[in-house]
Formats: structure tokens, sequence, C-alpha cells
């Protein structure tokens, strides 16, 4: 036009004389063009060619809104806010074309209003128009698309629906809820816990989860119980929901029972004579029909059985047989059998008639000892649970006899019987238990402890000088459950005390044997005191004295020493070294030297 092009940004001329314009505008680069050629020697040439600039078409972006639900109208409007012409509109639903002006299968229309609109209109949406809705608008210079795509929005419909159930009791439960949609529903399952079919009373309804125990909600919708008890009975509410709506269907669970039994085989014991009354509890669907049988034939009418059925709160069956005066023919096996509509069933109760054992036979004794003894005897039939053994000495009454229990497995190898004392006479008896009571005793078993050597030293030991060369010996028996055993006789010991210096040490007693009929006793066998003399000593001497008590099994310990000095007697020895010297003529001198010390017996008082 006539302008000079030069250098710029986005345009450069190359160096063969061709023009390079990088960004096409209209209209600054629309026009006619001239290019001129010349030489040094100043020849040119001219060429000119018109450009003109084409724009491309524009649409303007277009939807449907926020949802589109299911039965709604739907207008799309295709319009291209720029670009050249001629133009031509058209519709692709995923890719295949809509011709304008005709009426497609859905109720899909497309009309183009004019060159650059073109609306797309369905009459009553449905699932099956959802997909991509593109407007292509072309001219000399490009096509341009917009593509919209279409997500319908259903509301949940049932595809099964839920209705009222029936199961036997134990059997699965299979409850089918299906609902489509788009988005896909949601489906929960909640269960009544409050109010009632009729509306009495403010309805509640929770999650199945948490308040029917083993219910499980499948992945499909469908609610599942593995093992129908009559608690999952009840009003359920199946509810299918997503973002269009929400569907329930509400639906009654109906769980039919057989007899069932609350516990299992139970066992009653009573003692003989007494009453006892036998029961099972049972729930199932009304009516219930409850009948007694003993070891499996039929109870005939007496009267000392008697039947009755009691329906308890919360509808357990409570059905009773009282067995009056118990005998053992009626110890065994009872059933209690239900029956209703839907099954029957039993249960068993073990009836044991009781009376308190027999007595055990046999006590015997099978080890023996001087501070214990083991005894064994023959169990009764039936054998007892435990067992109570009494001793006591010969001398004493049952009141005052010691009880041992033992257990009925103690008794194979010998129950011990202590403490006892050696030497003692005893009677020994045994008892059986139960839990109804004791049996009669068993026979006595008398026995005798062994001996053994006594446990004491005899007492009150005293010594009296009756002579230069006797004394006597006086003592009571040691305590009388020391002894252990008969005393046969004692040991009388009896040392001279040494008192020379560095003759100090344990005395060498001599021991005397005293058998039982020696001495002299004084008071009943076994308490009196004894007195011995001892002679053969030596005058004016100290002595100690001891004495120890012996049986068939050796000789007890020492008495504490009694110290005694016996009586003084004559010189036994004249004076030594006697000499006589002259002293003057009417008078001699005399000497002499005592006798010997051991001779003195006594304090020396002068001569003669």
């Amino acid at each position: 036009d006539g302008v000079s092009v030069g250098q710029a940004l986005d345009r450069r001329i190359k160096s063969d004389g061709t023009l390079v314009v990088e960004r096409v505008r209209q209209p600054e680069d629309a026009g006619v063009y001239t290019c001129t050629a010349s030489t040094k020697q100043g020849r040119s040439a001219t060429g000119s060619a018109r450009v003109s600039v084409l724009v491309p078409p524009k649409i303007a972006p277009f939807s449907a809104g926020e949802r589109v639900v299911a039965g709604e109208r739907l207008t799309l409007t295709c319009t291209v806010s720029r670009g050249d012409e001629p133009l031509s509109l058209t519709w692709l639903w995923d890719g295949t074309p809509l011709t304008s002006g005709g009426a497609h299968s859905g109720g899909l229309s497309v009309v183009n209003l004019n060159t650059f609109n073109a609306v797309l209109s369905i009459e009553r949406v449905g699932q099956h128009h959802a997909g991509d809705y593109t407007c292509v608008a072309a001219n000399a210079a490009a096509a341009t698309r917009f593509t919209y795509t279409l997500t319908v929005h259903v509301p949940p419909t049932w595809v099964l629906e839920p209705g009222d159930t029936r199961v036997s009791r134990g059997h699965a439960l299979v409850v089918d809820c299906v609902a489509r949609g788009h988005p896909d529903p949601t489906v929960t399952w909640k269960k009544k816990v409050a109010g009632n079919m009729q509306g009495a009373g403010p309805e509640v309804y929770r999650s199945v989860e948490l308040v029917t125990p083993r219910a499980v909600h499948l992945s499909n919708g469908s609610l599942y119980i593995a093992r129908a008890e009559p608690d999952h009975a009840g009003i359920y509410v199946c509810r299918a929901e997503n973002s269009v709506t929400h569907l329930t269907s509400t639906i009654n669970v109906a769980v039919n029972s057989a007899p069932y039994f609350s516990g299992g085989v139970s066992s009653v014991d009573v003692r003989a004579g007494e009453s006892v009354t036998l029961e099972c509890r049972v729930r199932g669907d009304p009516p219930l029909t409850v009948t007694w049988a003993l070891r499996g034939a039929s109870l005939h009418h007496s009267p000392r059985y008697s039947e009755s059925v009691s329906v308890e709160p919360g509808a357990e069956t409570v059905a009773k047989l009282e067995v009056s005066s118990a005998m053992q023919t009626d110890a065994g096996i009872y059933t209690c059998t239900a029956h209703n509509t839907y099954g029957r069933n039993s249960q068993m109760v073990k009836l044991s008639v009781h009376e308190p054992p027999s007595a055990p036979r046999g006590l015997r004794v099978v080890g023996e000892g001087s501070r214990a003894v083991r005894v064994s005897w023959t169990a009764p039939d039936p054998p007892p649970a435990s067992y109570v053994l009494q001793f006591r000495r010969s001398l004493e009454g049952w009141g005052e006899a010691r009880e041992v229990t033992v257990s009925a497995t103690g008794v194979s190898a010998g129950v011990e019987v202590s403490p006892l004392t050696p030497a003692t006479d005893y009677v020994v008896r045994v008892v059986a238990v139960n839990h109804l009571g004791r049996s009669p005793p068993s026979e006595d078993l008398r026995l005798t402890t062994s001996a053994e050597k006594p446990g004491a030293p005899p007492r009150d030991l005293r010594a009296e000088a009756t002579g230069a060369r006797e004394v006597r010996v006086s003592w009571r028996p040691p305590p009388q459950d020391r002894i252990h055993g008969t005393i046969l006789g004692y040991y009388l010991g009896y040392a001279a005390v040494i008192r020379q210096a560095g003759s100090a040490g344990a005395p060498q007693y001599n021991f005397t044997t005293v058998e039982s009929s020696e001495g002299v006793r004084n008071g009943p066998e076994g308490e009196g005191v004894w007195t011995v003399s001892v002679g053969s000593l030596e005058p004016h001497t100290d002595y100690h004295l001891v004495v120890q008590a012996f049986n068939t099994e050796g000789a007890g310990p020492l008495s504490p020493p009694a110290a005694v000095t016996t009586r003084e007697d004559a010189p036994g020895g004249a004076p030594q070294d006697l000499r006589c010297t002259g002293f003057s003529w009417d008078s001699v001198q005399i000497t002499w030297a005592p006798p010997e010390p051991h001779l003195h017996h006594g304090t020396l008082r002068g001569y003669r």
C-alpha cells in the first residue's frame, strides 16, 4: 500500500529478497505488497501482490449448566463470536455428525439459526444421551471445535426392590436391595429400634451393623446374615441414594423358630427322700408343647411326678418336672422334648439320687512308727469324695479326737496318722464323706506306737548321807509323756569330787543298775519316788550323783547332778614317823606326823 516495509520483530527480509512475516495480523498485514529490485547500473524491476489476511472461527464456550437431570430439556447453542465468512457449523455426538434441520433418535434435533448460531436440543434428556457434544466451525482459514461433555444425573430406580421376608432360625438370610442411577446409588440398611408399624411412639432407625449381630451389608447392596436368630427379626429400611434423590423400601423380616434350648445337658443331684425339680428352658415360635420322658420312656402318671409350663418375660418357656421323695429308681436321663409348627428339639437332664456313703471297710496298719503310723482301708461303693480320719488316745473319748481330711485319690498308698506319742495306745477310725453327708464310722482300729528312749531325765534327784560310807538317793521318774515306753530301771552314777589343783574335769561316774524291781517306791506307778542306798563310799568325801531312766530302746538323758558329802569316820591310819627325844632329866620330846590325808576320814581334832 505504498508504505515501506522495514526490518521489525515480526518481519524480516531474507538475503534472497524474500519477505517473511512471522505473525500475521489483520488488518495491519493485509494489503498490496510491492517488491523492487535494482542494479548498480541503475536498472530496476518491480512486482506487486495482494495479501488478504483471513480470520479463523472462534466458538464461544457453552454448557448445559451445573447439573443435568434425566427428564429435563436440554439446549446447547453454538455461537461463532469471530471468523471470516463463509462459515459452516456442524454438530458431532461422540464423533458422529448430526445433520442440521433433522430430528434424530432419542428426541435430539439440530437447527442452524443463522450463519453464526447452531442449536442442539433434546426434548427429554435420558441416560443414553450422555456423551461428548462437539460444535465444529470452519472457514477458509481453519476449523475450530468446542466440546461439552454431557453427564446425565439419573435418580435411583429399583432393579431388585426388597420385600417382606421369612427365614428359619439358623438358616442364612439374604435380602436383595439393588438400585441403579447416575451417579451409582449408595445403598444403606437400617433397622427400627423404637416405635412400631402402627406409628405408636417415635420411630428410631439405626445402622444394621450397630444393632444387628452378625449382619453384613454386601457390596451389591444386599443384606446378609449367615445364621438368622430371633433377635434378627424386625422392621428394616433399605435406602438407595445418589446426588439426585433417594429411594427407600421398608420391609418386615420374620424369623421362624423351631424349638431350641438356652442351655446344654444339665446334671441335678438330690439326696434320697427329698424332692427335686428338673427344669428346661426353651424358645421358639408359639404354640410350644413340652413333654418329659425318663430313659426314653414316657412318664407314667404318678402322684410323685408333677409337670408345669410357664412363659417368662422375653418369650422363654420354662418347663418343670417335680419329683417328690426321690428314690434310686428315679435316677437316670430325663428328656425334655419341645415341638411346634416348625420342628422339634430335645434336651437331656441327668438326675442322680444320692445317699450318704457307706462306711469304709478293712481299716488296717500298713506302716508302724513311734510318732506316726500309716493306715489303709477299702473304699465303699460308690467311692466318696473324701474321707475324715479320726484318732485319739485309748483313754480319751471321741470328743477329744483329732481329725484329718483326706482326698479320695490320696488313700491308695496309705494315709499317715500323726503326730503321735511313742509307746502309746491309740484308737483310729475313718468316715467317708460326699456332698450329702458322712457315712457311719468304720470299725475301730486299736494300735500301739513303737517305743523310743526316754525323752527326759528323772526329776527331783536328791542325795543324803546316812553314814560315813553310805548315802540315800531319791528321785521321781521322767514325765509320763516323755517316758516313751515302760521304764525297765535306772542307771545310777556316782563320782567322787577331786579337789586337788589341776584335777578339774568331767566326773568319771561309776554306774550301777537299779532294776524296776529294786528300790523303794512311794506313790502310784510311774509317779512315785524311788529311793536307793549307795554304799562302799569313802568317808567324808564329796560326791556327785546322776541318774537316767532306760527302757527297751535305751537310756534317756542324764539328770542334773546332785551333790552330797559322806559323814566323818575314825581315821583310817595311825600317825606316822613317831619319835622320842630326851629333852631334860625329867622330860622327853615326842614328835609324829599325821596319817595320810586320804586316811583322815574327817577333820582331825587331836591325838591320844
